[in-house]
């Protein structure tokens, strides 16, 4: 039998679930055989990973990359039966998909369209690569086929026969989705490029338009984009989300009732409606199906999720076929599987989520149960202080993919609610205080059954430290210490209360000439401070007095030149304004008077520089008035740059300058210019 260890059975049981036990020669095997699950694979002689699938005729046949396998009915679905499967020889090769139209099983094929019956594969003709077919409903008679290159046109003859009548030149995109609109138009989805409106000529000679959609138009790329029929109604999916076309205004709108049940952010891979409207999908991972439910006026879809099945369908090729007797039969990537959907989930029997066992952990681990589901007393079981960190290892005995199974676990006095869903065994918790907690642990299998709570409660004792009786003992001893204490303190206290009155009279001698010290020290600082601040004023009043210079000099620069443009323009005037133009210069000359100015700036320099000017002409009385101004603007340590504008020469005239002053001031090279006139005294301090 397949997936024994061997051959040789020596026990049978049937447990709870209605599935079998085989203890065998070496080893025990778990056959289920009361599952909603049939595999259908190699074991069948069935080859290659699944494409399509059709029932037809008492025989089902099955597509896969190797060809197409057919096997009857008779032979199906039995729990310990072994059904065979033959392949076509005319079908060898990638079967894309098989499909009854017409009372007629075609295939789309890798090399093209063919038609089955009486077990052998006819060809259709047409081009090479089948993807499909589609029975155009606006034009009786006819289909389409899709295929790696664009489309062909298919009539049925006389006979019910369906020939090859064109392709048409006009599309040659690949055409692997197909569907029409009530209007008669030909929806090709495309996996790269979106969506595509066909529309043929009234006598399908030939394609009148084709409208490519894509990001512009409302999806939210071009990638992933396919087409479904659902109610009657196509519905588009995307990377994200679901769509449907608006005719009115040419463009795909989110599909509320979709989005809402499956998320606006959800890639749909998978739409597929079975004869009682119930919907078949695959969402991401997710396999499973919308239930139609009547509650009274209005429908509502339940949606079942089929874990068994989640995250196995072919990626990009996901095959999903509800037409199938009474269940529905799904490519996996380890071949088909056949689901009887009847009352899913079923209710299984009840089962036991079980503490197998709890380690206390640290530098040496300690093992405080193990193969329980719990302690056996009332009481809690009991941990020494010096343990606070736990390792729970949990299971629940229920066998149908117990890799699927999801834990949920809360510790009671320490959490504040049950844990997420998890596909976890154990649980660790560290750096738990004292006292007691309760462990819980439940479990949910594949049909979404959860199971009963596990429990386990313990204690972790207080450290010795924390013991009401050592605290009482703590607590007196610590009164009598103190008391004692202090009455040692005392006494000591009043021999230190005489050293320390003499203490007090010397450092109060001490501190009074300190005092006297200190009172010196200070008026000495505040002299010091003050003169501190008049020099401080009297920088701050050097700078206003620079700033003022610049300003008047500058201003009287200006004015000059306004009254030398002035005097120009003049003498191309007659009449009053002529007149008028002369007083307005003598205006400008009443308000240039740099001597003055220069007489301003000399009474503020001096009162500000304890009478440089005065003392400079006083002792070197060759100097010129332009020397007098270089020596002041050097006296406030203006820079050769800041000198040129306000003597109206250039920085080389300014260096020329102090080199002439040098000489008249008969300094040698070792004097500094500006440090010696700033230190320029009275020869006579009398005087």
């Amino acid at each position: 039998m397949d997936g024994l260890f061997n051959k040789t059975v020596l026990s049978l049981f049937e447990d709870q679930t209605g599935n079998l036990w085989a203890g065998l020669d070496q080893g025990i095997s778990y056959l289920e055989i009361n599952s909603p699950f049939t595999q259908i694979d190699g074991n069948h002689n069935l080859q290659g990973t699944p494409y399509t699938s059709a029932f037809w005729k008492g025989k089902l046949y099955l597509g896969t990359t190797n060809g197409v396998f057919q096997t009857d009915q008779e032979s199906l679905f039995e729990p310990l039966g072994h059904p065979r499967f033959d392949l076509l020889p005319e079908a060898k090769g990638q079967a894309y998909k098989l499909q009854v139209i017409d009372n007629q099983l075609l295939l789309a094929h890798h090399r093209g369209g063919f038609v089955i019956k009486d077990n052998h594969a006819t060809p259709l003709g047409g081009s090479e690569g089948s993807w499909m077919f589609l029975e155009l409903k606006a034009f009786p008679g006819y289909m389409v086929g899709g295929t790696y290159t664009g489309l062909d046109l298919f009539k049925k003859d006389n006979r019910g026969t369906w020939k090859y009548i064109r392709s048409f030149p006009s599309f040659t995109e690949s055409s692997r989705y197909l569907e029409q609109d009530k209007a008669g138009n030909l929806w090709v989805a495309h996996g790269n490029k979106g969506a595509f409106k066909v529309t043929f000529s009234p006598d399908l000679t030939s394609i009148q338009e084709v409208k490519q959609y894509g990001a512009e138009d409302g999806f939210p790329s071009n990638i992933f984009v396919d087409v479904h029929r659902v109610g009657q109604k196509l519905v588009f999916t995307a990377e994200k989300g679901c769509y449907q076309y608006n005719p009115d205004t040419d463009r795909f709108e989110p599909h509320e009732l979709l989005n809402e049940i499956f998320s606006a952010d959800v890639y749909v891979r998978k739409l597929v409606e079975d004869p009682k409207g119930n919907v078949w999908y695959q969402a991401e991972e997710e396999f499973g199906v919308l239930m139609v439910q009547d509650e009274g006026l209005k429908k509502h879809l339940k949606r079942v999720s089929v874990q068994k099945l989640s995250g196995r369908l072919l990626p990009g090729y996901e095959h999903i076929n509800p037409n199938i007797f009474k269940g529905v039969l799904v490519g996996t990537q380890e071949g088909f599987v056949y689901f009887n959907p009847t009352d899913y989930p079923n209710p299984k029997s009840q089962f036991k989520s079980l503490i197998r066992s709890v380690e206390a952990i640290g530098e040496s681990d300690s093992l405080l149960i193990a193969g329980t589901s719990g302690q056996s007393g009332k009481d809690p079981y009991k941990v020494p202080n010096y343990f606070n960190a736990f390792r729970f290892k949990f299971a629940a005995p229920f066998y149908e993919d117990v890799d699927k199974m999801q834990f949920s676990y809360m510790l009671e006095g320490f959490d504040q609610g049950w844990s997420e869903w998890r596909n976890v065994f154990q649980k660790e918790y560290t750096n738990l205080p004292s006292g007691t907690y309760t462990f819980m642990v439940k479990a949910k299998n594949i049909y979404q059954q959860e199971s009963q709570i596990g429990k386990f409660t313990f204690s972790v004792s207080q450290p010795w430290y924390k013991g009401r009786g050592t605290a009482l003992g703590v607590f007196f001893t610590l009164v009598l210490g103190i008391f004692f204490f202090f009455l040692s303190k005392n006494r000591v206290l009043e021999k230190e209360k005489k050293l320390l009155q003499m203490e007090q009279e010397k450092s109060i001698r001490k501190q009074e000439a300190v005092l006297y010290k200190q009172k010196a020290q200070s008026e000495r600082e505040i002299m010091a401070l003050k003169n501190e601040k008049l020099q401080s004023e009297i920088a701050h009043k050097t700078k206003e007095l620079t700033s003022s210079a610049m300003h008047l000099v500058q201003k009287g620069e200006v004015l000059l030149k306004i009254k030398q443009e002035l005097e120009k323009v003049r003498g191309e005037l007659s009449g009053p304004t002529k007149g008028r133009m002369t007083r307005l210069i003598k205006t400008i000359d009443d308000d240039i008077k740099f001597d003055k100015n220069w007489e301003k700036f000399e009474y503020h320099f001096d009162s500000v520089h304890e009478n440089f000017l005065k003392l400079l002409r006083e002792q070197y009385p060759n100097l010129t008035p332009k020397d007098q101004k270089m020596c002041a603007y050097l006296r406030m340590n203006l820079s050769t740059k800041e000198i040129a504008p306000l003597m109206n020469i250039s920085v080389r005239g300014v260096e020329i300058s102090r080199y002439r002053l040098r000489k008249k001031l008969d300094l040698d090279t070792g004097t500094n210019l500006v440090e010696f006139l700033q230190q320029l005294k009275p020869k006579n301090p009398d005087s």
